[in-house]
């Protein structure tokens, strides 16, 4: 047996154990879909932009809040602070920094991160779309390249 085709062995079988495809087998053919242009729009496999999730945003930068807050408590520690002045002022730069991120003063990032990523590019999308006239109402993806709509 050759790669566990043919024959175990090829004693007192009459051939020489030379193993060959069998050439009038049908092959099936992958099913082809047709898409009308309706179905495209509607459609599961349409491209659809993932939304910033909020709180994932949100937890990053009280987690950037808290790396603020270490490395003061570091700092402090080295000067050899007592530990109830430490405390104060951490606490004190927790505050400002919430009540900046909840206020809304706090800028995003230059980040790598898919979310913030996201949430940019959407306000960047939203930007555009004001300053070319676009309405979100009015607007169909994909329309620009409609021949029928064009001659519309």
């Amino acid at each position: 047996m050759y790669n566990g085709i043919g024959l175990s062995t090829t004693r007192g079988s009459g051939t020489n154990g030379y193993v060959q495809r069998n050439l009038s087998t049908l092959r099936s053919q992958p099913q082809r879909v047709e898409f009308s242009r309706d179905e495209k729009k509607g459609s599961e496999r349409s491209f659809t932009e993932r939304k910033p999730d909020p709180d994932i945003l949100l937890h990053n930068k009280k987690r950037q809040i808290e790396v603020q807050c270490l490395e003061l408590r570091d700092e402090l520690e080295g000067q050899g602070l007592s530990e109830s002045e430490i405390e104060d002022r951490i606490e004190s730069l927790r505050t400002r920094l919430l009540n900046e991120l909840v206020g809304g003063l706090s800028g995003t990032d230059n980040t790598n991160e898919t979310h913030a990523m996201a949430e940019a590019k959407e306000r960047q999308n939203v930007k555009l779309m004001q300053a070319f006239g676009i309405h979100e109402a009015s607007y169909t993806e994909g329309a620009a390249f409609d021949r029928e709509l064009q001659v519309l």
